[in-house]
């Protein structure tokens, strides 16, 4: 049996619809189009549902982006994005991210990533429509996937950071999330999520994995 499900009329869209461009011979590429940003860590531990970090960080846009892929693990990448913010000349907002992925020694692989936004009202929701500055929309709400508050939402700056390992079927990762101020007047107001995990794969008959993960807001 299937389940039909209604979509809002002229609501259909791609998650990602890109054009991407890297010569073969230079490190640079240039990607252009609708995507995820690289805000965050997008490697979640869990099938079932998004953790808190994923939820809190990653995000879908429009956007121009310039990367750089270097030869021993290390990439990097910066790009602008528009916000659709009408109250405010401020319509743009850009992010940059460098990564590492390698083995440290025989055996033991790392992955590590640190990402900055110039402007966090767009990732909550998944979509880069912000909150109209001047309006009472502080908070995000989990709950109801939208914006609520009493207080005046402003463009803050993000950032987030992440770090796993694997070796001899043991993994382990961290990652972090802050965004320093989301109102006006109130140095309460902040967005923390920690999340640390450890798990262990292994092959009986067929191969498993056990893993066992916190969070903290």
């Amino acid at each position: 049996t299937g389940t039909a499900h209604a979509y809002p009329a002229n609501d259909s869209k791609l998650d990602e619809a890109w054009v991407y461009y890297h010569d073969a011979g230079a490190p640079v590429y240039f990607k252009m189009g609708q995507m995820f940003t690289g805000f965050g860590s997008y490697s979640d531990p869990y099938t079932a549902m998004p953790s808190l970090v994923q939820m809190a960080s990653q995000f879908n846009t429009q956007a121009l982006q310039l990367g750089w892929t270097g030869d021993q693990g290390f990439n990097a990448a910066i790009y602008g994005y528009m916000l659709e913010d009408t109250t405010t000349s401020r319509k743009h907002a850009f992010g940059a991210n460098a990564s590492y992925h390698g083995e440290l020694q025989k055996g033991v692989n790392v992955d590590a990533k640190v990402s900055l936004i110039t402007d966090y009202r767009a990732v909550y929701n998944g979509t880069a429509t912000a909150p109209a500055s001047g309006t009472a929309t502080d908070r995000f709400d989990l709950g109801q996937n939208a914006w609520a508050g009493t207080q005046t939402a402003l463009r803050k700056a993000a950032w987030t950071g992440s770090l796993s390992t694997t070796f001899d079927g043991f993994d382990a990762h961290a990652t972090y999330v802050h965004v320093p101020q989301l109102v006006a007047g109130s140095a309460n107001t902040k967005v923390n999520i920690w999340g640390m995990g450890a798990g262990y794969t292994t092959t009986v008959n067929v191969p498993m994995h056990f893993n066992v993960a916190w969070e903290k807001t």
